[in-house]
Protein backbone atom coordinates (compact mmCIF):
# COMPACT_ATOMS: atom_id res chain seq x y z
CA UNK A 1 0.00 0.00 0.00
CA UNK A 2 1.47 3.33 -1.18
CA UNK A 3 1.39 5.52 1.85
CA UNK A 4 1.87 9.56 1.13
CA UNK A 5 0.84 13.23 1.92
CA UNK A 6 -0.02 15.89 0.21
CA UNK A 7 -0.49 19.53 1.09
CA UNK A 8 -0.98 23.05 -0.38
CA UNK A 9 -0.17 25.64 0.91
CA UNK A 10 0.42 29.31 0.21
CA UNK A 11 1.95 31.41 3.36
CA UNK A 12 3.15 27.82 4.81
CA UNK A 13 0.90 26.90 7.54
CA UNK A 14 -0.38 23.50 5.41
CA UNK A 15 3.39 22.71 4.52
CA UNK A 16 4.49 23.28 8.47
CA UNK A 17 1.86 20.77 9.52
CA UNK A 18 2.59 18.58 6.80
CA UNK A 19 6.14 18.11 7.47
CA UNK A 20 5.26 17.77 11.40
CA UNK A 21 3.10 14.88 9.69
CA UNK A 22 5.73 13.60 8.24
CA UNK A 23 8.25 13.19 10.67
CA UNK A 24 6.15 11.11 12.81
CA UNK A 25 4.51 8.85 9.99
CA UNK A 26 8.00 8.63 8.57
CA UNK A 27 7.14 5.36 6.11
CA UNK A 28 4.97 8.22 4.29
CA UNK A 29 6.21 10.16 1.49
CA UNK A 30 5.47 13.90 1.36
CA UNK A 31 4.32 15.81 -1.83
CA UNK A 32 2.95 18.97 -3.13
CA UNK A 33 -0.38 19.05 -4.58
CA UNK A 34 0.04 22.06 -6.70
CA UNK A 35 3.62 20.38 -7.51
CA UNK A 36 3.21 16.65 -7.90
CA UNK A 37 -0.48 16.15 -7.28
CA UNK A 38 -0.91 13.40 -10.54
CA UNK A 39 1.03 11.03 -8.34
CA UNK A 40 -2.21 10.34 -6.50
CA UNK A 41 -3.86 9.32 -9.67
CA UNK A 42 -2.32 6.29 -10.26
CA UNK A 43 -4.83 3.09 -10.18
CA UNK A 44 -3.45 1.82 -6.63
CA UNK A 45 -4.21 0.76 -2.92
CA UNK A 46 -3.33 3.94 -1.24
CA UNK A 47 -3.30 5.57 2.35
CA UNK A 48 -3.16 9.14 1.88
CA UNK A 49 -3.42 12.50 4.04
CA UNK A 50 -4.65 15.61 2.34
CA UNK A 51 -3.30 18.66 4.06
CA UNK A 52 -5.20 21.88 3.20
CA UNK A 53 -6.02 25.57 4.00
CA UNK A 54 -9.55 26.53 4.21
CA UNK A 55 -11.17 29.48 1.93
CA UNK A 56 -14.31 30.93 1.99
CA UNK A 57 -15.46 28.42 4.21
CA UNK A 58 -14.25 25.70 1.42
CA UNK A 59 -11.33 23.87 0.37
CA UNK A 60 -9.35 25.64 -2.41
CA UNK A 61 -9.90 24.74 -5.88
CA UNK A 62 -6.70 23.15 -6.36
CA UNK A 63 -7.55 20.83 -3.48
CA UNK A 64 -11.27 20.03 -5.08
CA UNK A 65 -9.44 19.43 -8.51
CA UNK A 66 -6.54 17.14 -6.94
CA UNK A 67 -9.60 15.01 -4.32
CA UNK A 68 -11.73 15.06 -7.72
CA UNK A 69 -8.60 12.87 -9.89
CA UNK A 70 -8.23 10.81 -7.23
CA UNK A 71 -8.47 7.43 -8.13
CA UNK A 72 -7.52 3.82 -6.68
CA UNK A 73 -8.65 2.47 -3.35
CA UNK A 74 -7.70 2.52 0.10
CA UNK A 75 -8.09 5.23 2.28
CA UNK A 76 -7.78 8.90 3.15
CA UNK A 77 -7.22 11.32 6.17
CA UNK A 78 -8.01 15.09 5.89
CA UNK A 79 -6.73 17.94 7.86
CA UNK A 80 -7.47 21.46 7.74
CA UNK A 81 -5.23 24.06 8.63
CA UNK A 82 -7.08 26.96 7.97
CA UNK A 83 -8.04 30.46 9.96
CA UNK A 84 -9.86 27.93 12.53
CA UNK A 85 -13.52 28.28 11.03
CA UNK A 86 -14.86 25.01 9.03
CA UNK A 87 -17.76 26.64 7.46
CA UNK A 88 -19.46 23.57 5.23
CA UNK A 89 -15.73 21.69 4.58
CA UNK A 90 -16.76 18.53 6.92
CA UNK A 91 -19.91 17.87 4.47
CA UNK A 92 -18.01 18.96 1.35
CA UNK A 93 -15.28 16.41 1.85
CA UNK A 94 -17.19 13.68 2.63
CA UNK A 95 -19.89 14.46 -0.64
CA UNK A 96 -16.94 14.31 -2.47
CA UNK A 97 -15.76 11.11 -1.39
CA UNK A 98 -19.06 9.19 -1.42
CA UNK A 99 -18.51 7.59 -5.08
CA UNK A 100 -15.09 7.09 -4.53
CA UNK A 101 -13.29 3.53 -3.72
CA UNK A 102 -10.56 5.31 -1.15
CA UNK A 103 -12.86 5.41 2.36
CA UNK A 104 -12.39 9.18 4.29
CA UNK A 105 -12.01 7.52 7.52
CA UNK A 106 -10.80 10.58 9.66
CA UNK A 107 -10.99 14.87 9.29
CA UNK A 108 -9.26 16.97 11.55
CA UNK A 109 -9.33 21.03 11.79
CA UNK A 110 -5.67 22.54 13.19
CA UNK A 111 -6.41 26.08 13.53
CA UNK A 112 -3.73 28.09 12.18
CA UNK A 113 -2.99 32.03 12.28
CA UNK A 114 -5.29 33.18 9.11
CA UNK A 115 -3.26 34.36 6.07
CA UNK A 116 -6.25 36.33 4.82
CA UNK A 117 -4.55 39.76 5.29
CA UNK A 118 -7.22 42.74 4.85
CA UNK A 119 -8.23 40.92 7.85
CA UNK A 120 -5.11 41.53 9.48
CA UNK A 121 -2.66 39.27 10.98
CA UNK A 122 -2.89 38.05 13.81
CA UNK A 123 -0.89 39.52 16.63
CA UNK A 124 2.35 37.37 17.96
CA UNK A 125 1.18 35.63 21.22
CA UNK A 126 -1.64 34.74 19.30
CA UNK A 127 0.19 33.02 16.86
CA UNK A 128 2.55 31.54 19.35
CA UNK A 129 -0.40 30.03 21.37
CA UNK A 130 -1.68 28.38 17.79
CA UNK A 131 1.34 26.88 16.72
CA UNK A 132 2.29 25.62 20.17
CA UNK A 133 -1.12 23.75 20.58
CA UNK A 134 -0.80 22.45 16.77
CA UNK A 135 2.72 21.12 17.61
CA UNK A 136 0.67 19.37 20.70
CA UNK A 137 -1.83 17.44 18.95
CA UNK A 138 0.11 15.80 15.78
CA UNK A 139 0.99 12.74 17.97
CA UNK A 140 -2.54 12.31 18.96
CA UNK A 141 -3.73 12.73 14.83
CA UNK A 142 -0.89 10.15 13.83
CA UNK A 143 -1.76 7.67 15.86
CA UNK A 144 -5.26 8.03 15.16
CA UNK A 145 -4.22 7.73 11.68
CA UNK A 146 -1.97 5.19 11.79
CA UNK A 147 -4.56 3.26 13.82
CA UNK A 148 -7.51 3.60 10.54
CA UNK A 149 -9.16 5.37 13.52
CA UNK A 150 -12.95 6.94 12.29
CA UNK A 151 -12.92 10.28 14.03
CA UNK A 152 -14.63 14.08 12.77
CA UNK A 153 -13.71 17.02 14.15
CA UNK A 154 -15.73 19.94 13.33
CA UNK A 155 -14.78 21.79 16.23
CA UNK A 156 -14.81 26.00 16.21
CA UNK A 157 -17.97 25.59 13.51
CA UNK A 158 -20.77 27.04 14.46
CA UNK A 159 -24.16 26.31 13.05
CA UNK A 160 -24.50 30.38 13.19
CA UNK A 161 -21.26 30.82 10.68
CA UNK A 162 -21.57 27.83 8.50
CA UNK A 163 -25.10 28.71 7.20
CA UNK A 164 -25.93 32.18 8.39
CA UNK A 165 -22.64 34.47 8.18
CA UNK A 166 -21.14 34.30 7.04
CA UNK A 167 -21.67 31.27 5.33
CA UNK A 168 -24.60 32.56 2.97
CA UNK A 169 -21.95 34.88 1.91
CA UNK A 170 -19.47 32.59 1.73
CA UNK A 171 -21.33 30.17 -0.09
CA UNK A 172 -22.02 32.55 -2.65
CA UNK A 173 -19.11 34.13 -2.95
CA UNK A 174 -16.92 31.08 -3.63
CA UNK A 175 -17.75 30.37 -7.24
CA UNK A 176 -16.39 33.93 -8.00
CA UNK A 177 -12.95 32.64 -6.07
CA UNK A 178 -11.08 32.44 -9.13
CA UNK A 179 -11.81 35.76 -10.69
CA UNK A 180 -10.76 37.61 -7.49
CA UNK A 181 -6.91 38.21 -8.63
CA UNK A 182 -7.83 41.24 -10.56
CA UNK A 183 -8.07 42.73 -7.12
CA UNK A 184 -4.37 42.66 -6.26
CA UNK A 185 -2.91 45.73 -7.98
CA UNK A 186 1.22 46.45 -7.71
CA UNK A 187 2.49 49.90 -6.15
CA UNK A 188 5.51 52.03 -6.75
CA UNK A 189 7.65 49.89 -4.45
CA UNK A 190 7.72 46.58 -6.53
CA UNK A 191 10.97 46.24 -7.90
CA UNK A 192 10.06 43.88 -11.05
CA UNK A 193 11.73 41.00 -8.73
CA UNK A 194 9.26 38.52 -10.53
CA UNK A 195 8.96 36.02 -7.05
CA UNK A 196 4.94 36.30 -6.79
CA UNK A 197 4.64 34.92 -10.45
CA UNK A 198 7.64 32.44 -9.45
CA UNK A 199 5.40 31.43 -6.19
CA UNK A 200 1.89 31.17 -7.50
CA UNK A 201 0.56 27.45 -7.48
CA UNK A 202 -1.50 27.67 -10.45
CA UNK A 203 0.77 30.39 -12.91
CA UNK A 204 -2.14 32.67 -12.31
CA UNK A 205 1.04 35.81 -12.39
CA UNK A 206 2.40 36.95 -15.59
CA UNK A 207 4.99 39.65 -15.52
CA UNK A 208 4.21 42.09 -18.03
CA UNK A 209 6.67 45.19 -18.94
CA UNK A 210 8.42 44.07 -15.62
CA UNK A 211 4.92 44.26 -13.49
CA UNK A 212 2.73 41.29 -12.85
CA UNK A 213 -0.71 40.86 -13.89
CA UNK A 214 -3.50 38.51 -12.32
CA UNK A 215 -5.91 36.42 -14.40
CA UNK A 216 -8.72 34.23 -13.42
CA UNK A 217 -7.58 31.50 -11.65
CA UNK A 218 -6.76 32.94 -8.52
CA UNK A 219 -7.03 30.39 -5.39
CA UNK A 220 -6.75 33.37 -3.03
CA UNK A 221 -3.85 31.42 -1.08
CA UNK A 222 -2.13 34.95 -0.65
CA UNK A 223 1.22 33.70 -1.78
CA UNK A 224 2.47 36.58 -3.78
CA UNK A 225 1.02 39.31 -1.15
CA UNK A 226 2.28 37.25 1.41
CA UNK A 227 6.39 36.45 0.43
CA UNK A 228 6.51 39.76 -1.66
CA UNK A 229 9.70 41.37 -0.41
CA UNK A 230 8.94 44.83 -1.05
CA UNK A 231 5.32 44.03 -0.13
CA UNK A 232 4.20 46.13 -2.93
CA UNK A 233 1.09 43.86 -3.85
CA UNK A 234 -2.07 45.05 -1.93
CA UNK A 235 -5.26 43.83 -2.40
CA UNK A 236 -8.20 46.36 -2.94
CA UNK A 237 -6.22 49.20 -1.43
CA UNK A 238 -7.23 47.55 2.25
CA UNK A 239 -3.36 45.91 2.49
CA UNK A 240 -0.81 48.81 2.52
CA UNK A 241 -0.43 49.47 6.05
CA UNK A 242 -1.34 45.66 7.56
CA UNK A 243 1.51 43.32 8.57
CA UNK A 244 2.19 40.48 6.40
CA UNK A 245 1.61 36.58 7.67
CA UNK A 246 4.26 33.82 6.77
CA UNK A 247 4.55 31.18 8.70
CA UNK A 248 7.83 31.02 10.61
CA UNK A 249 9.07 27.34 10.01
CA UNK A 250 8.44 27.70 6.07
CA UNK A 251 11.09 29.45 3.72
CA UNK A 252 10.53 31.39 0.64
CA UNK A 253 12.73 28.56 -0.93
CA UNK A 254 10.35 25.92 0.43
CA UNK A 255 7.51 27.75 -0.80
CA UNK A 256 9.17 27.88 -4.30
CA UNK A 257 9.67 24.11 -4.42
CA UNK A 258 6.31 23.66 -3.59
CA UNK A 259 4.17 25.94 -5.96
CA UNK A 260 7.05 24.68 -8.79
CA UNK A 261 5.30 22.08 -11.06
CA UNK A 262 7.43 18.94 -12.03
CA UNK A 263 7.60 16.56 -14.92
CA UNK A 264 5.62 13.52 -14.74
CA UNK A 265 8.32 11.63 -16.07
Amino acid sequence: MKKQIFYFTGTGNSLSIAKKIHNNLKDYSIHSIAAEGYLAEEETEKQIIIVTPVYMHNIPYIVRNFIQDLHGTGFCSMIFAGGGELGKCIDIIEKMFSDKFISLISQFNIPMPSNYTPFGAPDQEIQKKLFNKAHSRIGEICQMISEKKVHTDDSNTSFFSRNIHPGIAYSMGYKYLSYLGKSFTVDSKCDSCGICARICPVDNIQMNENKPIWFQNCQQCYACLQWCPKEAIQYKNKTSSIERYRNPEVTLKDIMTSNTKTSRE
